[in-house]
């Protein structure tokens, strides 16, 4: 599951991505695959707990200012 829709519309179509990690993709596409996994959109809202520790990962990680 992501809650980036572009993300799993690329992943469902990795033929209509144009960016330069399309490798990457192309990648996940086929280890998906071989893992028997589908990749769905999932709403932010409906997964708050991941939304939650995806907000508290980047503020952590953020270098304070001086």
């Amino acid at each position: 599951e992501a809650d980036c829709r572009s993300a799993v519309d690329y992943m469902q179509n990795p033929s209509e991505y144009q960016g330069m990690d399309v490798d990457t993709v192309l990648e996940c596409k086929d280890f998906a695959r071989i893992l028997k996994k589908w990749i769905t959109h999932s709403f932010r809202e409906a997964n708050s707990v991941a939304d939650s520790l995806a907000k508290h990962g980047y503020y952590s990680t953020r270098s304070p200012s001086l």
